[in-house]
């Protein structure tokens, strides 16, 4: 015969090894994702995985306003194409004796020793002239390498792409360039750029991952420009750059 007095509900027991508040977050949490699939409401992607795991795992990523990276390169012109080689001196959750593999470019960083290295192609879109302020709108792409291996060389543009791919995100560029004086600028860049890829590569912390797709970042930099060729126009630009999630 049962003995609960008649208003009693049985309880909830948790299996063996689970907490009851770890239980009952569990079926809170299933209970709000199916209510919000009855309802025809899509969820993001972090609301049906792990998320601790996520967490964990996400470097150069995360909430809108979060910094995502920093770096240092150089923007090669050749006309109305643009080639952008650098290396990240800079990721929130990975340390710089892990980004420069010789301890002496931990501070006085450098790329001959940078695991992670940048490069990307822009194409021409537009250009506007007006007095001593150029402005040049374009596409392309920009790419992050992982090289275990460190050697790049700003005299050999490919060693940049050395190793495999971690992220890569189409990119929408302006550079808006003030001229000092003859054959030399000022550029202020901005950039939209949205990941298409991102791939989980180790560290001396564990398993990272490079962003997450579909990620949309904001990038600012500025550095000092040289024209070496007027027509068709060559330049080189030293920038340095951060991106933030949008």
């Amino acid at each position: 015969m049962d003995q609960r007095s008649q208003g009693e509900q049985p309880s909830a027991e948790a299996p063996e090894g689970v907490s009851r508040r770890s239980l009952i977050t569990s079926v809170g949490k299933t209970a709000m994702i199916g209510a919000a699939l009855s309802a025809g409401v899509v969820l993001p992607a972090a609301a049906c995985a792990d998320d601790d795991d996520r967490d964990e795992k996400l470097v150069a990523g995360g909430s809108s306003g979060t910094p995502a990276f920093e770096f240092v390169g150089q923007i090669l012109q050749n006309g109305e194409s643009f080639q952008g080689l650098g290396f990240v001196t800079g990721v929130p959750g990975l340390d710089a004796e892990w980004l420069f593999a010789d301890p002496a470019h931990v501070t006085e960083h450098s790329e001959e020793s940078a695991r992670l290295t940048i490069y990307g192609e822009v194409m021409l879109q537009s250009r506007t002239v007006r007095a001593n302020v150029f402005v040049l709108d374009g596409l392309g792409e920009l790419e992050v390498h992982l090289n275990e291996s460190p050697g790049a060389d700003f005299a050999y543009p490919d060693t940049f792409r050395d190793g495999p791919v971690v992220a890569r995100y189409s990119m929408r560029l302006r550079d808006v360039l003030t001229v000092i004086a003859p054959n030399e600028g000022i550029p202020l860049l901005q950039g939209e750029l949205s990941q298409v890829a991102a791939a989980e590569f180790e560290t001396n912390v564990g398993t990272r991952r490079f962003g997450t797709e579909g990620m949309r970042l904001a990038l600012e930099g500025t550095g000092h420009g040289v024209r070496s060729q007027e027509e068709p126009p060559i330049a080189t630009i030293n920038l340095a750059a951060q991106l933030t999630v949008v």
